[in-house]
C-alpha cells in the first residue's frame, strides 16, 4: 500500500503539467506549437521528471528493491533528458533560420546562459564539499571542479556535452556556407561523439568526474540530431504528423513502450556492463603492417567496420543493442510529445515559473537528492517531497541573481570586441612612444634578476625535494620494520602509500592486516578496498593466470605504492613470481571463517572512483553503521577458466559464479608477502 502511495508524485506531475491546458480541436495544429514558451514549459515538465527519476534510483538502490509501479522511473530518466537534447538542437536551427546575424552574437549570447549557471552551482558544490562534507581540495582541484574539467556535480555532464555541441554548431556553420552541408556535418559530428563515448565503456569511476565516460554521454544524445533535422524540415514534417495524427499518436505510444521495455531487458541482462569495446584496440587490430604507409582509406574504413560490426561492436554487442533500443525509445517518446503538443497548449503560472528556473533546478537538485538528504533516514514518500520542495525553494532563491549575472555578462561581452580593439591600439601607441635607454636597461636588470632567482629556486627544488622524500621514506621504512618484528596475525600495520582520502593532498599511508606469519615473513592483506576495477576487460572465459587484473596488480600502478626500501623486502607470492595477488576462496575461508569478518569497507577515494559501495547500508540495509560496504574480488583456483569470478559480497557471503569478469566496480584488495628484516 505504501508503494502505491508513491504514485501520487507521477500523478501530481501530470496534473501540474496539464492544469489549465487548452485543447485545440478540429484537426488544427495549436498556434503555440513549438513556441519558445511552450518548449520551455515542456522542459520544466522534464526537469521535474528527472528529479523523480533520481529519487526513485535512491529508494530502490538503482532497481534492486521493488517499490511498486513508481520503480519504472528508474529506467525513464533518459526520456526526460532526451527532451532537453531535442529542444536544444531544434532551437539552434530555428534561431539560425529566423534571426538575422544569429552566428555573429552566438558565442556571447548563448554560451553564458549555459556556462554561468553551471560554474556558479559547481562553486556551491565545492563549498558544500568543503564545509558540509569536510573534503578539502587543493585550489587547482577546486578550479577544475568549478569550471567543469572534473564534475563535482554529477548532473553537470549534460552542460559539458551541450556546450561541446554548441561549439560544433558555431564552428561548422561559420566555416561551411552551404547550410545543408553544414547541417549534415554537424549531425555526423554528434554521431561521432556518441560512437566515441560508447567506445570508452561504462562509467569506471561512478562519480561521473570525467568526460565522454558513461552511458549518459550517448543514450539519449540522438534526439539532439532529431531536433536539428526537425527544425530544418519543420513545415513538411508538421504537415505529415498533423495529417496522420490519429494514426501516429497510438503508434508512437506503443513504440515508446516497446522500445523502452526492450532497452530495460538489455540493461537487466548486462547492457552497458557487458564487454565494452575499445575504439583504440579496434584501431590497433586494424593497423597496417610495419613498414606500410601508416594510413589509407581502406585502413580507415576497416577500422570503422571493426569498431561497429565486430563481435563486441556497436551493432552486435549487448551494450550496442542497449544503446540502439534506448535511442529508439527516446525518438519515439519525442515523437509522442510532439504529437501531444500539436493539440495541447500548456499554460499555468506554476509551470511557467518552473520553466524560468529549470536550467538551475536541473543542476542543483542533485545536491539535495544525494549529498544533503542522501544519508538521512526518512520515509520514501517524504523523501520525494523533501527533495522536490528544497530543490525548488533553493533554486528560486538563486535563479534571480544568476539571471541578472548572465544578462550583465552578455551585455559586457556584446561590447567587448570594440573595447579590446581600442585598448590594444592604445597600448601599441604607448609602447611606441616609450623611449629611453635607461628605462630599457632597468627593465632588463629586473628581468635578469627574476630569471636568476627563478632558476635558483628551480635547481634547489630539484635537488632538495628528492633528498627530503628519500629521508622521509627511509624513516617510514624504519618504523614499518619495527612494527613487522612484533606484529601478530590480526594486527594492522602500515606499508607503502596510496591515494585513499580525496580530502588530503598526496597519497596516504596504506593499512594492511596481517593474515599469516611465518618465521621470517608476513602475509599482508589490504585493510580496505583501495580502487575499483574489473577482473578482466572482456566478457570472455578467462583464468586468473591470464586475466587483466593479475597483470594490473603487478604493474607500476600498484607497485609504485612502495618505496625502493619497501620493494626490497617484498617476496613473490607464488611460483609465478607475482609480487601482488588476491586471496583465493580457500584462503579466505581459512582466514575469515565468518561472514562478519569478511565485510569490506572501501576507502573514500575508491568509492569516489566508482567502487560499488552500498550507500544505503549505513541506515537501512543490512547494517546500521556510518559507512558503506563493498563487494570485492577473489582469485580463481589455479587452472580454472570462467566468464565469472568469485567475490565476497557486501554482506560477507562468498559467491563463486555471480559476477561477470568484466564488471567494472568490484573493490580490489591486494595481498603481499614481505620478508621481516632482522633487528639491527
Amino acid at each position: 500500500m505504501n508503494n502505491l502511495l508513491l504514485l501520487a508524485y507521477p500523478a501530481a506531475l501530470a496534473i501540474f503539467t496539464c492544469f489549465h491546458a487548452r485543447l485545440t480541436r478540429g484537426g488544427r495544429v495549436s498556434d503555440a506549437f513549438l513556441s519558445l514558451e511552450q518548449t520551455h514549459m515542456i522542459q520544466a515538465f522534464a526537469c521535474i521528471g528527472v528529479i523523480l527519476h533520481h529519487v526513485t534510483q535512491q529508494i530502490t538502490a538503482y532497481g534492486i528493491y521493488d517499490k511498486g509501479p513508481v520503480s519504472l522511473f528508474n529506467d525513464i530518466g533518459i526520456l526526460f533528458t532526451a527532451l532537453f537534447f531535442f529542444f536544444s538542437g531544434y532551437g539552434l536551427i530555428t534561431s539560425l533560420q529566423e534571426k538575422p546575424g544569429y552566428l555573429d552574437s552566438f558565442l556571447y549570447r548563448r554560451l553564458p546562459t549555459v556556462l554561468i549557471p553551471f560554474w556558479i552551482i559547481n562553486a556551491l558544490g565545492v563549498l558544500l564539499e568543503t564545509f558540509g562534507g569536510g573534503i578539502h581540495t587543493t585550489p587547482a582541484d577546486a578550479l577544475r571542479d568549478i569550471f567543469g574539467l572534473t564534475l563535482v556535480n554529477s548532473n553537470g555532464w549534460f552542460f559539458v556535452e551541450i556546450t561541446i555541441f554548441y561549439l560544433f554548431f558555431y564552428v561548422i556553420f561559420r566555416l561551411v556556407r552551404n547550410r545543408n552541408a553544414a547541417l549534415l556535418l554537424l549531425c555526423l559530428a554528434v554521431l561521432g561523439i556518441m560512437i566515441f563515448s560508447f567506445h570508452q565503456g561504462h562509467d569506471p569511476q561512478g562519480d561521473q568526474a570525467h568526460w565522454f565516460r558513461g552511458e549518459w554521454w550517448y543514450n539519449s544524445t540522438i534526439t539532439f540530431v532529431f531536433g536539428l533535422l526537425y527544425a530544418r524540415f519543420r513545415q513538411p514534417l508538421t504537415r505529415l504528423l498533423n495529417r496522420l495524427w490519429l494514426l501516429f499518436l497510438p503508434v508512437s505510444f506503443l513504440l515508446t513502450a516497446l522500445f523502452l521495455q526492450r532497452s530495460i531487458v538489455c540493461v537487466r541482462r548486462g547492457g552497458y556492463y557487458e564487454d565494452m569495446p575499445s575504439l583504440y584496440e579496434s584501431a590497433m587490430s586494424a593497423a597496417p603492417a610495419a613498414g606500410g604507409s601508416g594510413f589509407s582509406v581502406s585502413h580507415f574504413f576497416d577500422t570503422l567496420r571493426r569498431s561497429i560490426f565486430s563481435p563486441s561492436g556497436l551493432f552486435t554487442s549487448l551494450a550496442g543493442r542497449t544503446l540502439l533500443w534506448q535511442s529508439a525509445a527516446c525518438i519515439a517518446f519525442i515523437l509522442l510529445i510532439l504529437l501531444l503538443s500539436m493539440r495541447i497548449t500548456l499554460g499555468n503560472r506554476a509551470l511557467r515559473f518552473i520553466s524560468t528556473i529549470s536550467r538551475e533546478l536541473f543542476l542543483i537538485h542533485g545536491y539535495f537528492a544525494f549529498w544533503i538528504f542522501g544519508s538521512v533516514r526518512m520515509n520514501d514518500f517524504l523523501r520525494y517531497a523533501v527533495v522536490l520542495s528544497t530543490s525548488i525553494a533553493c533554486t528560486a532563491l538563486l535563479s534571480w541573481p544568476i539571471r541578472r549575472l548572465v544578462r550583465a555578462v552578455v551585455k559586457l561581452l556584446s561590447g567587448a570586441h570594440a573595447s579590446v580593439s581600442a585598448a590594444f591600439q592604445a597600448a601599441s601607441r604607448a609602447k611606441q612612444e616609450e623611449t629611453g635607454a635607461a628605462a630599457h636597461a632597468k627593465r632588463m636588470r629586473k628581468m635578469r634578476i627574476l630569471l636568476i632567482t627563478g632558476a635558483a629556486v628551480l635547481v634547489a627544488a630539484l635537488v632538495l625535494i628528492p633528498v627530503f622524500r628519500s629521508q622521509k621514506a627511509a624513516a617510514e621504512f624504519k618504523a614499518e620494520c619495527e612494527a613487522f618484528q612484533t606484529a601478530s596475525v590480526g594486527d594492522v600495520v602500515l606499508f607503502g602509500r596510496y591515494e585513499t582520502d580525496p580530502s588530503r593532498v598526496g597519497p596516504e599511508r596504506m593499512s594492511w592486516t596481517v593474515i599469516r606469519k611465518d618465521a621470517d615473513r608476513l602475509c599482508l592483506l589490504s585493510a580496505f578496498g583501495i580502487v575499483p576495477g574489473a577482473y578482466h576487460k572482456k566478457h570472455e572465459a578467462v583464468s586468473w593466470e591470464d586475466c587483466d587484473l593479475r597483470a594490473r596488480l603487478n604493474s607500476d600502478e600498484f607497485l609504485d605504492m612502495f618505496s625502493r626500501h619497501e620493494k626490497a623486502i617484498i617476496i613473490p607470492a607464488d611460483s609465478a613470481q607475482d609480487l601482488l595477488t588476491l586471496l583465493s576462496t580457500e584462503e579466505l575461508e581459512d582466514i575469515f571463517p565468518t561472514k562478519q569478518d569478511r565485510v569490506l569497507v572501501s576507502t573514500q577515494s575508491a568509492i569516489r572512483q566508482g567502487v560499488n559501495a552500498d550507500r544505503l547500508s549505513h541506515y537501512d540495509v543490512w547494517f546500521d553503521q556510518q559507512y558503506c560496504y563493498s563487494w570485492w574480488w577473489l582469485k580463481q583456483e589455479e587452472g580454472q577458466s570462467s566468464v565469472t569470478a568469485p567475490i565476497v559480497d557486501m554482506d560477507g557471503s562468498v559467491l563463486a559464479d555471480q559476477k561477470p569478469v568484466n564488471k567494472p566496480a568490484g573493490a580490489i584488495r591486494p595481498v603481499v608477502w614481505i620478508r621481516i628484516p632482522p633487528r639491527p
